[in-house]
């Protein structure tokens, strides 16, 4: 089951009606070639802000993890090395996530195909492949998803076998200074409450 996404269902819909206005009503053509261009920009704009933001949480994520490696490696004793080698292993994954990249490309590519439409022209093949571009770009997210979700439940398991290991401890001072930092890390993926 893929993403849903409105925004890009309502530029389709914007699209597929401005192929089928007769090219002799340029008015109507017109109108609707500057609210699909708006709609467009604004979503092309709103994708890239969308996996910039992406990027920068699972990188504050590793980050986060790699904090809590570091505390729990200096406090834990000898006997308490699970928590360790688990928080070690979550870096890892963490790190392995892949970043995206380029998952928003076609948003792009059909904002400027569709500006690049005249209204008063006889044919539609920009508006047309303007809504193939979108297609290809919600699979693009929808596939690099997919492959970011069983990464990230690898990652989050071990995450949980920390937690798990450091309940279990009998080290306040462990705790203490181990527990924000995978609180913080679980709180990327967990709704408060």
């Amino acid at each position: 089951m893929g993403m849903e996404f409105p925004a890009v269902d309502a530029a389709i819909a914007l699209l597929e009606k401005a192929i089928k206005t007769k090219p002799k009503d340029t008015k109507k053509r017109a109108d609707l070639h500057k609210k699909a261009n708006e709609s467009l920009k604004a979503l092309d704009k709103h994708m890239a802000d969308a996996e910039a933001t992406f990027k920068k949480n699972l990188d504050a994520t590793t980050r986060i993890l790699e904090e809590a490696f570091g505390v729990a490696s200096s406090e834990a004793k000898l006997f308490d090395r699970e928590i360790v080698r688990h928080l070690r292993r979550a870096v890892k994954l963490s790190k392995e996530v892949d970043r995206p990249k380029d998952w928003t490309v076609d948003f792009g590519k059909a904002a400027k195909t569709v500006a690049d439409w005249d209204p008063k022209a006889e044919g539609v093949e920009e508006l047309e492949q303007g809504i193939k571009f979108l297609k290809s770009g919600v699979k693009a997210i929808d596939t690099g998803m997919a492959a970011h979700r069983k990464e990230e439940l690898e990652c989050n398991a071990m995450v949980d076998e920390a937690l798990k290991d450091l309940y279990e401890l009998d080290d306040a001072k462990l705790k203490e200074a181990v527990e924000p930092y995978l609180t913080r890390y679980r709180g990327f993926f967990h709704p408060p409450g």
